[in-house]
């Protein structure tokens, strides 16, 4: 089965009534979420834009990894 009908149909157990393209955006969102705390606001995870480059959702800083679970400003 393709992953992406594994992806539908999980949606359609979680949440029948949801639209796709919502859940679609959440799961990618979550796929991309890292573990890394915004050291700018303190209050958001992380999103992955590329292997290393990051931004926060919350205060829309960009960031760039420079090692395991370190980061650095974007300038």
């Amino acid at each position: 089965m393709g992953r992406m009908k594994e992806v539908f149909m999980q949606m359609q157990e979680e949440a029948p009534d949801t639209n796709p393209a919502e859940y679609l955006k959440q799961y990618a969102e979550k796929l991309c979420t890292t573990e890394i705390l915004c050291p700018n606001c303190t209050k958001h995870m992380l999103i992955e834009e590329s292997a290393i480059d990051l931004f926060c959702k919350g205060c829309r800083e960009q960031f760039t990894k420079t090692g395991n679970n370190r980061v650095k400003f974007k300038l």
